[in-house]
């Protein structure tokens, strides 16, 4: 459990002629720690009594993490927003790229060839892509999610899992969380755009939490003995999504 934020102070260190600015959490803590999230914003987190020379030494003494995971951050932004300028007329659906297309029809109507999602509109000018293309992918999503969750759940009804209540909605930090107590799992809706065999992962991980809340050993032992190949799942979920999101 983190620490309750005390003071929060903005620290800009010079690092081989490159200023970085830091955010300096001070909290009632022993350990320090740096952290830096998607955006490229560097945490650092020391105890109450620390002074600016102190924040300035701990910083020095990091200052190699600092530029390598700045360097790593800022590479993968520019991968980032390469891939998206790359796919702005395609959509991820279960781990494939379909090519966007629009066409004249008398109705609406949405639907697949074997490499192209196609919109049926009466006047395709007046389609906004990107915002179609979201609200389809947030509808297929709340409809594949809860039938796969549902058939994975009884499939594992041989064991004690509880019913549960399913959310699915966009997640900023995870694919999925569990709430043992409350009996309720949240499912993240860019799960659609991954592999079958990924979301059956996530999925299965989910469920485990119902039985063993936490990451112990115990988790481990009966999560590998549900999906036995769970670590090549989760490999393909980060080499598939790796660029479509920051988790």
């Amino acid at each position: 459990m983190s620490r309750k934020i005390l003071k929060e102070k903005i620290h800009n260190i010079e690092i081989d002629s490159k200023t970085y600015q830091i955010i300096v959490h001070f909290k009632r803590i022993k350990k320090l720690y740096l952290r830096i999230n998607g955006k490229g914003e560097i945490t650092a987190s020391v105890p109450t009594f620390y002074n600016s020379a102190q924040v300035n030494k701990f910083l020095l003494q990091h200052k190699d993490w600092i530029i390598k995971q700045s360097a790593r951050i800022n590479k993968i932004s520019q991968q980032k927003a390469k891939h998206k300028a790359a796919t702005k007329n395609q959509v991820l659906y279960l781990g494939k790229y379909y090519d966007l297309q629009i066409n004249i029809a008398d109705r609406n109507k949405i639907f697949f060839t074997d490499d192209a999602l196609i919109f049926q509109h009466p006047e395709p000018d007046k389609i906004d892509m990107e915002a179609t293309r979201d609200s389809w992918l947030n509808r297929q999503a709340k409809m594949y999610l809860r039938k796969k969750f549902y058939e994975l759940h009884e499939r594992l009804k041989a064991y004690p899992l509880p019913p549960v209540m399913l959310q699915v909605r966009k997640k900023k930090r995870s694919w999925g969380t569990c709430y043992p107590n409350k009996k309720q799992i949240i499912l993240n809706r860019e799960l659609i755009k991954a592999p079958e065999v990924c979301i059956e992962m996530v999925i299965v991980h989910e469920l485990t939490h119902l039985i063993h809340p936490d990451h112990s050993k115990a988790f481990y032992a009966l999560f590998s003995k549900f999906m036995p190949d769970w670590k090549e799942r989760q490999a393909l979920l980060n080499k598939t999504m790796q660029l479509e999101l920051e988790l």
